[in-house]
């Protein structure tokens, strides 16, 4: 009962409005009036629900809930099957409860309108950072380190925030089109890659790193540890302005 309650309740907050439509599913079935598509639909609703219910993802648990979206996006239909419905058969009633539905949907609207269209935006590539990660780009192929993402860099600067203090991305990688020593840790413990050797190598500032990549690449404002300076294996400066520095490392 407990888990019935949680998942109504979930259903509920998620599918805002279109929680409706599962009603007017209800009615179709008790009518009897259920087609090929509607089974089709109902189907693919209750697989898709059921995977992010039931399922459990090893490293992180939350990554299910994507499968969701396709029960949100279907369960429209019913909605909009729903508001005919009374237009149709309430006429200045159904008109009535038809904008209540709109009323009801407009601080979900709004809220996800705010998240997914902010201007100028959660974050950005400093100018300096672009220059550099190009001269990374045009030189030859190797594997490039740059320091971890840590959250406390976030409070140092102001919204938008730089690409590499807003989180743990791969975004080195994708400007500069090397491949990264470690980066974006959440997408590799979903892949079931192990990082944690080499997570261990960095925490350390161990040499050994040095023997395992070709460049080191970082915004000024979080430089790597001194101690990679001191290693057997040297490091030669390639380019470096106000923003970002890049390091061959000599072998």
């Amino acid at each position: 009962m407990i888990e019935a309650f949680n998942l109504t309740v979930f259903l509920f907050f998620y599918l805002g409005v279109r929680f409706f439509g599962l009603f007017y599913i209800l009615v179709k079935v008790i009518k009897r009036r259920i087609t090929q598509f509607d089974l089709v639909v109902v189907l693919t609703m209750i697989t898709a629900t059921a995977i992010t219910v039931l399922i459990i993802q090893k490293a992180e648990w939350w990554n299910t809930i994507q499968f969701f979206y396709y029960a949100v996006f279907l369960s429209t239909i019913y909605l909009a099957e729903l508001t005919y419905a009374l237009i149709k058969k309430l006429k200045v009633i159904g008109y009535g409860l038809v904008v209540v539905i709109v009323l009801l949907a407009i601080p979900a609207t709004i809220d996800i309108t705010q998240w997914s269209m902010n201007f100028p935006g959660d974050a950005y590539l400093p100018k300096g950072e672009y220059e550099a990660l190009q001269i990374l780009k045009k030189q030859p192929e190797g594997i490039v380190y740059s320091p971890l993402f840590e959250k406390s860099l976030k409070n140092l600067n102001s919204y938008p925030f730089p690409l590499y203090s807003n989180g743990d991305t791969a975004y080195v990688t994708a400007f500069s089109g090397k491949q990264s020593y470690l980066s974006d840790i959440l997408q590799i413990r979903l892949t079931g890659i192990d990082y944690k050797k080499r997570l261990d190598k960095i925490e350390k500032n161990d040499c050994l790193i040095l023997k395992e990549i070709d460049y080191i690449y970082y915004n000024n404002d979080y430089k790597i540890n001194r101690k990679l300076f001191d290693c057997e294996n040297h490091l030669k400066m390639l380019y470096g302005n106000r923003t970002a520095t890049i390091y061959k490392v000599i072998k």
